[in-house]
């Protein structure tokens, strides 16, 4: 992407806009979900992340059925291979888990590339 650095929140907002990014109706509402999300917690595990969402209580919910994991983006962050998956729950978008295959999550982000599986 570029050279320099790349805080986080970006970084996880252009994961979550890649997770999001093809036109269907589940998400359509799963993208109105998060632009009413804010980070209730985040936590780094040394191979990766889970950042847990808060919504609002009257958010609307995704009706179809959604599996709990839902995503195939992938990325090449500073050369690492990378995954993501978005937790679903009764319609709402819960939590976000970013893993390594194997290598140690970056302290910082200086180039990635995110696609889909």
């Amino acid at each position: 992407m570029n050279n320099s650095t790349i805080s986080f929140e970006e970084f996880e907002h252009a994961v979550m806009q890649k997770i999001l990014e093809e036109d269907t109706s589940v998400n359509r509402i799963l993208r109105e979900q998060y632009k009413k999300t804010h980070v209730a917690s985040r936590d780094f595990t040394g191979v990766g992340f889970f950042t847990d969402f808060h919504l609002p209580e009257n958010i609307v919910k995704v009706t179809e059925p959604v599996e709990y994991a839902y995503g195939d983006v992938h990325c090449d962050l500073n050369g690492a291979l990378c995954g993501f998956i978005l937790f679903i729950k009764d319609g709402v978008m819960i939590c976000l888990e970013g893993y390594t295959y194997g290598e140690l999550w970056p302290n910082v982000i200086t180039s990635y590339n995110l696609y889909h599986d």
